[in-house]
């Protein structure tokens, strides 16, 4: 009985010296170099303010998430944020306006994940808020977003 004693105590002993099993292959991915997004095409949206205000409504920031979305599926060169106002008040004051809001843009922009360095202002103004006739146009009140797709590579 002793030798059999002997016997298991020596396979037990056999078992945990044994070398462990070769770790499994693993594949070596290259990163790739070119973009993985998509060539895309030029698109405009309209982000708009109501009288005295810089601030996103809901509907503002739905627009903001369209952009940032088409952002994140195709491969853009630029994006441009035209601030614009309509034509009340001083035409100074309305550039700051204009300007206040294309950066306010820019800022909802960025925080979903769109690049800063990719964003170009242009404070517009007070330009083309006036009809023919004199009257002042509402709907200027807004920010222009412009995607700018990237030249194709050869």
């Amino acid at each position: 009985m002793m030798r059999y004693a002997l016997i298991a105590s020596t396979a037990m002993i056999a078992a945990c010296t044994t070398a462990p099993p070769a770790p499994p292959t693993v594949a070596v991915i290259e990163p790739m170099l070119a973009s993985t997004r998509a060539p895309c095409q030029g698109q405009t949206f309209n982000i708009y303010f109501g009288r005295d205000e810089n601030g996103l409504s809901e509907i503002a920031m739905a627009v903001v998430d369209q952009v940032a979305d088409a952002y994140a599926a195709c491969d853009l060169s630029r994006i441009e944020i035209e601030g614009h106002t309509d034509a009340v008040g001083s035409a100074s004051v309305n550039k700051a306006v204009a300007k206040t809001r294309a950066e306010v843009v820019m800022a909802a922009l960025t925080d979903a994940g769109v690049s800063a360095d990719h964003i170009d202002i242009i404070a517009v103004g007070e330009t083309g808020a006036t009809t023919a006739s004199g009257e002042t146009v509402p709907v200027n009140r807004k920010t222009v977003v412009t995607l700018i797709p990237a030249l194709p590579t050869s």
